[in-house]
């Protein structure tokens, strides 16, 4: 058992420190409804679903979400799926419609360009600290090699670990307007996928096991015709990037020639 501990510290204390925000996070949530009488334990449990409405409604329920969206996302940005466990908690609350969309747009936005800061201003240190030795080193070498290309397409999917690779694509300086962009576009359109997804697909009408053996098959074609467009991509900007270099050899050749043209003792006579 020590042996194990002692392997897997690293590991555990992750899931713990996850737990524990989670358990912070649902305080929190429900601190928020007993202040404002949602939910009383006076007679018994008891809900009142008016006064929900009315502050699901209000102002202040979206501040508050965005500005706990940004910090618990930003301190958890190694556990897996906190962006998808925000998207849900915001469908729950606001519906799959374009105000939860704006919501965890601004949320999702505000909290990937604090993670780039502290992966720009933080260092390796910081990183490694908190998203693993194993994790910095795998995120690092896939962006510093393939992410112009392939970042925006993790970005598209809820499936990689969005939050940590903002985090690592600060830490490696990609040109801070750029990541802006595929933050914008590339994280935008993935939280509209899965929120308006969920108004759009007729789970209504779902008869049986079949409906959604159709609609995995659906979301797998999804994926692959994503990931072949990138590969294409890639392929593409890989020989752009050898066109370049190949110039930019040729005019080195180029200059060096030159100067051993005008060093030559003939043309200094």
């Amino acid at each position: 058992m020590i042996d194990f501990l002692k392997k897997y510290k690293k590991e555990i204390i992750r899931v713990v420190i996850a737990i524990v925000s989670m358990i912070l996070l649902a305080l929190i949530i429900l601190g928020i409804l007993m202040l404002t009488k949602v939910i009383t334990f006076e007679d018994g449990f008891k809900f009142n679903i008016s006064i929900f409405d009315n502050l699901r409604d209000s102002f202040w329920i979206y501040i508050v979400f965005i500005l706990l969206q940004v910090v618990i996302t930003t301190l958890l940005c190694f556990a897996p799926g906190t962006t998808t466990m925000f998207i849900g908690l915001g469908i729950a609350l606001f519906g799959a419609n374009w105000k939860c969309f704006l919501v965890l747009y601004i949320g999702v936005v505000l909290s990937s360009i604090a993670m780039d800061l502290v992966g720009r201003f933080g260092g390796s240190f910081l990183i490694k600290k908190l998203i693993g030795e194993n994790n910095y080193l795998e995120a690092t070498n896939l962006l510093k090699e393939k992410g112009t290309v392939y970042l925006p397409f993790m970005y598209l999917l809820p499936i990689f670990p969005d939050d940590a690779l903002c985090m690592v694509a600060g830490m490696i300086k990609l040109k801070f307007p750029l990541h802006l962009i595929y933050i914008c576009l590339c994280r935008g359109i993935g939280i509209a996928t899965i929120v308006f997804g969920f108004s759009v697909i007729p789970f209504s009408e779902f008869d049986g096991v079949y409906d959604y053996l159709v609609l995995i098959a659906v979301i797998l074609v999804y994926v692959f015709v994503l990931f072949k467009i990138t590969r294409w991509l890639d392929k593409m900007y890989s020989k752009y990037l050898k066109r370049k270099q190949e110039k930019e050899l040729t005019k080195q050749n180029d200059d060096s020639n030159e100067i051993k043209e005008i060093e030559s003792p003939e043309n200094k006579e």
